[in-house]
């Protein structure tokens, strides 16, 4: 419901349809990549669970205090850390997903 608004804002600048795609295509190619990575790798990624998680706490505050400071650099900040983080995240969802998923202690039924 927040993306197809921002998407139709965006492909209304003049290079906007170039740049909706670059952000696709940018993505795919990374999403990909890091999923190729988590599948071939012989490296336990579900380690660094803990790790991620107390990151994207601090991101989340982090973008909360520049909702009121309005610093440039700390949202340069946040977003590079979220990338990061989400993609540490891909890593370990891809891993666990072709290791045969969520143990069933986790799933809720």
């Amino acid at each position: 419901m927040s993306l197809g608004p921002a998407i139709a804002v965006t492909l209304q600048l003049a290079n906007g349809s170039l740049i909706v795609t670059e952000a696709t295509g940018g993505t795919a190619v990374i999403f990909a990549g890091l999923s190729l990575y988590a599948a071939v790798s012989k490296r336990d990624f579900t380690v660094m669970g803990g790790f991620l998680m107390t990151g994207l706490i601090i991101i989340i505050l982090a973008g909360i205090a520049n909702f009121w400071f309005a610093m440039p650099v700390l949202q340069l900040v946040v977003a590079t850390a979220a990338l990061l983080i989400f993609a540490g995240y891909t890593l370990i969802d891809t891993q666990r997903l072709l290791r045969g998923g969520e143990p069933r202690s986790v799933l809720l039924w």
